[in-house]
C-alpha cells in the first residue's frame, strides 16, 4: 500500500477516523512512512489533482500548455 488519504469535514470526525485507520493499519502489521506523513493539511496533491474541502481539480503544472482532451485520450 503506497497512499492511505484521509478527509473529513471536521476535527472530530478527522481524529476518529484516523484513530480506525491507525487500528486497521496495526492489526495487519503495516507501517507509516514518516518522512512522507502530513497530518492535519488543509490541501493536498495527490495523483496529479488538488484535493481540498472544496473538491478536486487538476494540479496546474500538469497542464503544461498540453491540450487536457488530446491528454485524456492518448
Amino acid at each position: 500500500m503506497d497512499d492511505v488519504n484521509v478527509c473529513n469535514s471536521d476535527w472530530s470526525e478527522h481524529s476518529g477516523h484516523l484513530k480506525l485507520v491507525y487500528e486497521k493499519l496495526r492489526f495487519v502489521k503495516l507501517k507509516l512512512n514518516l518522512g512522507k506523513y502530513y497530518y492535519g493539511v488543509w490541501e493536498i496533491v495527490f495523483l496529479g489533482h488538488v484535493v481540498n474541502e472544496q473538491g478536486s481539480r487538476l494540479y496546474p503544472t500538469n497542464l503544461n500548455g498540453h491540450n487536457v482532451m488530446e491528454w485524456q485520450r492518448g
